[in-house]
């Protein structure tokens, strides 16, 4: 079923809050303040604080629109995601399908990871002006976000753990729209293909997190986050489909080369 004026639903509770399913509704509710009810039609993804506490319901009838869901803690980034099954595979799909049958195919995905990455981090050099001749990008990205801050004093890297569980619900959306397996979506952790686009993204995003330098600290939350990325979300979700093309092209390449 097609969504119409869907949108991103951010849950930042601070304090627990409990959701249950009203109807064609989510309904929350919280201590000390009034009950809401966010009707699922409405909604395209869910970016949700580890406070929330869920009815068992409430997230199969997401999975069962569409909806996925991404939970995180403010501090930690994204901690895990549910999401809904997939029904006809296009090419991408069967590629990532026959790809984890691959005794090696962790090592696979590492190389085009490896090489994506190093491209978007060498850009991000040129547009914050700095120079390093360090290369590999699990070095760099601290020595960045130092140049950044003008120091270390850690805000970058806590703007940036914002980001991450709202760009990971755009990456879910874009994954399914190709029809990406649910086995793949499933896999948790630094080796999914989730997080993998994420540290790709991570690049882009520090460019826009050095113009947000004036912004104080206590003031960037997930909120804060959403603003920037919803008002720019149509250039982030071609960024994370030119991504996605550039694996289904290697996917694709490798298949050719391998026996």
């Amino acid at each position: 079923m097609e969504i119409v004026n869907s949108r991103p639903l951010y849950i930042a509770a601070q304090d627990p809050v409990l959701i249950t399913l009203d109807g064609p509704a989510l309904r929350l509710k919280q201590e000390h303040k009034a009950l809401r009810w966010y009707p699922l039609v409405r909604v395209s993804r869910i970016i949700a604080s580890n406070k929330t506490q869920w009815q068992a319901a409430s997230i199969t009838e997401c999975l069962k629109r569409g909806i996925p869901i991404v939970f995180f803690t403010p501090n930690n980034g994204v901690t895990g995601w549910a999401v809904p099954s997939t029904i006809a595979p296009g090419s991408f799909a069967s590629r990532l399908s026959e790809l984890v049958t691959r005794p090696d195919w962790q090592s696979d995905i590492d190389n085009w990871h490896r090489a994506k990455e190093r491209r978007a981090a060498i850009s991000t050099l040129k547009r914050v002006k700095f120079r390093s001749s360090e290369t590999r990008p699990s070095f760099l990205i601290n020595q960045v976000l130092a140049h950044i801050d003008r120091g270390w004093s850690g805000v970058t890297l806590h703007r940036l753990m914002q980001l991450q569980p709202v760009v990971a619900g755009v990456i879910m959306v874009r994954l399914q729209a190709v029809h990406a397996p649910l086995e793949i979506l499933a896999i948790p952790g630094t080796t999914s293909i989730v997080h993998r686009i994420w540290e790709i993204l991570r690049w882009d995003l520090l460019q826009q997190l050095a113009k947000e330098q004036h912004q104080p600290w206590e003031q960037y939350n997930l909120h804060r986050a959403a603003e920037i990325l919803e008002s720019n979300s149509y250039n982030l979700g071609e960024r994370v489909v030119q991504i996605i093309s550039s694996l289904n092209i290697y996917l694709a390449q490798e298949s050719v080369t391998c026996p």
